[in-house]
Order: C-alpha cells, then sequence, then structure tokens
C-alpha cells in the first residue's frame, strides 16, 4: 500500500508541476469540518507475522490557508481511532484481540492545487508532517467466553499486553477534490496515508522491533471560504 500511494502522490506531483502555471484556489482562509473512516494497523519490524487492520472513524476541523498560486497550508485537529486486530493464532485467545488507540492529531500540510482549465473542480495533492497526542489506548477481546477490556499499560488481556508512548510523529501524504456549493461553501473530499515515524512501543519485548502505525483514512466534508 505504501509504494502504490507514493506512485500515486510523486504522479500527482509531476502532472502539477508540468501544467499551466495559473492560480487554482483564491488567496484567503477557509475553515470546515470533515469526517470519514479509518483502516488501520500496526506495523511490527521483524515479526514473523503482522497485525491484522482495524476501521474506526476520524473526525476533524480543518483550517486551509491559500498562497497566491496553487500553493497553500493545511491544519487543524482531529480525533482519529487508530490501532490493529491480532489473531487466536497471535494471542492464545479464542477472539481476536483489538489494539484500540485513539489519538489528537495536528497536521502541518503543503498543500498544492492542481489546474483543471473552465471545470469547476479543484483537486489538490498535500503532505507534511503530523503529531499525535495519545487520548486513549486499551485492549479488548474474549477470555471463557467472556468480554473483557484493559487499559494499555495497566494489565494484560490473557498473556497479551500492549503499552505506547503518549506522543506519535507521522508523514501524512495523500489527495483530494473540492467541489464548489452555494455561495462560499464548498464540498471537500480527500484520501490520506499517516506514515508512522515513531516507535511507539519502545518497551516491547525486543530491543530489535520497532512498532509505528499505518493509517488510511477516507473523509468528506464542508469547507466555508472566509472574505
Amino acid at each position: 500500500m505504501k509504494r502504490i500511494a507514493s506512485a500515486l502522490f510523486a504522479s500527482a506531483m509531476a502532472l502539477a508541476l508540468t501544467a499551466a502555471p495559473r492560480p487554482v484556489h483564491a488567496q484567503g482562509l477557509a475553515i470546515g469540518v470533515e469526517g470519514g473512516a479509518t483502516f488501520a494497523d500496526l506495523h511490527v519490524s521483524g515479526a514473523s507475522t503482522q497485525l491484522g487492520h482495524r476501521t474506526g472513524y476520524r473526525l476533524a476541523g480543518v483550517l486551509r490557508f491559500g498562497f497566491a498560486g496553487p500553493f497553500g497550508l493545511e491544519t487543524g485537529v482531529g480525533l482519529a481511532q487508530k490501532g490493529a486486530v491480532a489473531t487466536p493464532a497471535q494471542t492464545g485467545l479464542t477472539s481476536n484481540v483489538d489494539f484500540n488507540l485513539n489519538y489528537v492529531e495536528i497536521p502541518l500540510l503543503l498543500t498544492l492545487g492542481i489546474p483543471t482549465g473552465p471545470f469547476p473542480l479543484h483537486p489538490r495533492v498535500f503532505a507534511g508532517p503530523q503529531v499525535g497526542f495519545r487520548s486513549t489506548c486499551s485492549l479488548s477481546g474474549t477470555i471463557s467466553g467472556v468480554s473483557a477490556s484493559v487499559d494499555c499499560g495497566g494489565g494484560s488481556l490473557g498473556t497479551t499486553s500492549f503499552d505506547t508512548n503518549s506522543t506519535d510523529f507521522s508523514l501524512v501524504f495523500g489527495g483530494g477534490l473540492d467541489f464548489p456549493l452555494a455561495g462560499p461553501l464548498a464540498f471537500t473530499v480527500d484520501g490520506r496515508y499517516d506514515l508512522g515515524l515513531s516507535d511507539i512501543n519502545p518497551s516491547g519485548s525486543s530491543s530489535t522491533t520497532s512498532t509505528k502505525n499505518r493509517t488510511f483514512t477516507i473523509m468528506g466534508g464542508v469547507l466555508l471560504h472566509l472574505p
């Protein structure tokens, strides 16, 4: 998935840079809200088997600033559900174990609009760093037919335990489309890939492995362009 996302991002950047140098978005501020689905996992380096994907959601407030020309900045605050799923073969339990990780995230993205001529669509690509602050972390599953949940670092679920750092740094890249609505309103959709850079479990069982977040997100929302 990472190679495909990187290739798509590189192709979009090349298209934008070779297109006619005309402004795509008006200069100024835009605020909005977005929401959508997350498809997350935890990549454990050196592991013989990897954890499965976990589906969650992401909600965010968005602030965009457009410069003269196609470049701009995007930031905001989001709440994202991440984590992974471990199978019974990996944990020894009779059910899957959910690694439930929730983060408050603040990205700082450089955006690049792609010219579309007379068409009323505004595609864009973006990339930049993001910091996430862990809000909750827990393990949940079934032991002997009874559902159970424990906080990370506060106990174990069977023989499975987990703890994480409170801060996670990642690189975000992706693309999206804006559709003009009535007046200053616009509908926006985007897809983004969060590539975790931090080892969120440095106190794991082996010093030769690292555990990093990986998340693909699809979102939609509404923007209000300010005068």
